[in-house]
């Protein structure tokens, strides 16, 4: 730092490494050179330990909070390939059918999955510390509607065998954690000559 001191100047003193112009001697003097080399190891060792230390609150923000909510957002993105995926699997005799089985996925199977999806989807919840801070400025659902998608999710692994409760199961988890069905795309207008 360069600094130019008048004369009659009230403050010449200074703490780091300086210049000052005189403009009595019209040289240029180097005060308090084995001071500054001490201050500015000090200044490079608080500045290291401020480094250290923001890295370190980084990485448990990171840990604790970002990759559990990462965790939580995955979970849902599978629950919502699922719903569509799964939509048309029936436990019934005859589940080789094309039309009531297009996906190819056996009923135990697809329950299990759906089971899976309930308990992680719980558990990804239950890791995040701050949720209900985190639902209240809606970065995250609210609590209550992922324990219903949960109980939804175990409804429809249970309701396999019925098909009428099937959408009812569905809709109630899409609608929970705010899952858009996709919508076909309109059909095109031919024109008649």
């Amino acid at each position: 730092m360069i600094v130019f001191a008048m004369k009659n100047d009230f403050h010449t003193a200074l703490i780091a490494y300086y210049k000052v112009w005189d403009y009595e001697t019209q040289g240029i003097h180097v005060w308090g050179l084995a001071m500054s080399i001490g201050a500015s190891i000090i200044i490079a060792g608080f500045t290291a330990l401020f480094g250290a230390a923001v890295l370190v609150m980084g990485q448990i923000t990171i840990k604790f909070l970002i990759d559990s909510i990462h965790d939580l957002r995955k979970t849902i993105g599978e629950i919502a390939y699922n719903t569509l995926y799964l939509s048309n699997v029936y436990d019934i005799e005859d589940h080789d059918t094309p039309e009531v089985n297009r996906t190819g996925a056996k009923p135990d199977e697809a329950s299990k999955t759906l089971r899976d999806l309930a308990c992680r989807i719980n558990s990804s919840a239950k890791s995040i510390y701050f949720y209900d801070m985190l639902a209240y400025f809606q970065i995250l659902p609210k609590r209550i509607n992922i324990e219903n998608a949960s109980v939804n999710l175990i409804g429809w692994s249970n309701g396999l065998s019925n098909p009428r409760n099937h959408d009812s199961f569905r809709d109630r988890i899409m609608e929970s954690l705010d899952i858009k069905m996709p919508s076909p795309p309109p059909k095109p207008k031919i024109k008649t000559g």
